[in-house]
């Protein structure tokens, strides 16, 4: 990689360093460590049979109407992607909590769905030839008087200047960082059917108001042009998670038939996706974080990605 500008190395390929990567690939160049063989962090794209699913269930949240305005018409212009405001069809949900935080103002979704969504900002992001994405590279520890990232199987890699993501899981003990604890996200990936057209090609559902249900968080989306069949990603709610060992397709069937108030709906086959959340390694609110323009001077950056929307807003589009 050319050394014309400096370089900027990334604890992480998630979506939202994706989208950093390419912003500031105008002023620097661009390393992206991943640990695993997977981009996109909580957003990323998985096989599922002969297709590829994003394995999440997304809103992008804003905080008021302004802001959702701005952030559709960021993604238009820099990767062609329309967002939209949901409608009662596309978005269902039993409580608000999903607002909760400041997330007041309208949600987007994508007119062509998430997976669309996830690969076309990779595809644009990852064709920059000063953008170097290095997978199954994890990180263990940054020598900041030789600016080198170090891998856990004693690679080494020059930057200037490391950034680190509010939930990456890379924590340098010598500048502060205390380790806290994650949690296990269970998301159940499959086929679904049905004798009824869904009416939308992505249908999700926000189940807050049950502590207890089996799906807490689940989107449909349809393949069809009839709507009657595709792929279903649910997320297990947090008092369900020892179930899933040894649920069955036949229980599994009964809850999706209740949430969607179809009878006729059934699913194939699923498998079981499971990763950490981490939470943040450092007190976000507290932390240095990044100075625009960004100080050449100052050798480790915070990114605080808590929320896609807020990150959008605050960090590529208000600090444009």
């Amino acid at each position: 990689m050319a050394r014309k500008y400096k370089t900027i190395g990334i604890i992480g390929a998630s979506l939202p360093s994706l989208l950093f990567a390419k912003k500031y690939s105008k002023s620097f160049n661009i390393k992206l460590f991943e640990k695993t063989e997977n981009i996109g962090g909580a957003w990323r794209n998985i096989n599922h049979g002969n297709k590829s699913i994003e394995a999440g269930c997304h809103l992008i949240a804003t905080k008021n109407e302004s802001e959702s305005d701005d952030i559709k018409n960021f993604f238009f212009k820099e990767y062609s992607i329309r967002l939209h405001v949901p409608n009662k069809k596309e978005l269902i949900y039993d409580s608000l909590d999903w607002k909760n935080n400041n997330k007041a103002g309208p949600p987007l979704i994508p007119d062509r769905g998430w997976n669309f969504f996830s690969y076309e900002i990779s595809r644009r992001v990852l064709v920059k030839k000063n953008i170097e994405l290095i997978s199954c590279y994890e990180v263990s520890n940054w020598d900041v008087n030789s600016s080198s990232c170090i891998s856990v199987d004693g690679r080494s890699e020059f930057i200037d200047h490391l950034v680190i993501p509010a939930y990456s899981s890379f924590y340098p003990e010598e500048f502060g960082h205390q380790h806290r604890a994650g949690v296990e996200n269970i998301h159940l990936i499959g086929n679904w059917s049905s004798r009824k057209s869904f009416d939308v090609k992505l249908k999700q559902f926000f189940l807050e108001s049950d502590k207890d249900a089996l799906i807490d968080r689940l989107s449909f989306q349809s393949i069809n042009k009839k709507m009657t069949n595709g792929y279903f990603v649910a997320r297990i709610g947090r008092n369900s998670k020892e179930k899933v060992g040894n649920l069955s397709r036949t229980e599994l069937d009964f809850s999706l038939k209740r949430l969607t108030k179809d009878e006729s709906l059934t699913c194939g086959d699923f498998s079981v996706l499971r990763y950490k959340h981490l939470f943040p390694s450092i007190d976000m609110r507290l932390a240095l974080s990044l100075k625009f323009p960004l100080d050449s001077t100052q050798k480790l950056w915070y990114l605080n990605t808590g929320y896609l929307g807020d990150f959008i807003y605050e960090n590529l589009i208000y600090n444009s």
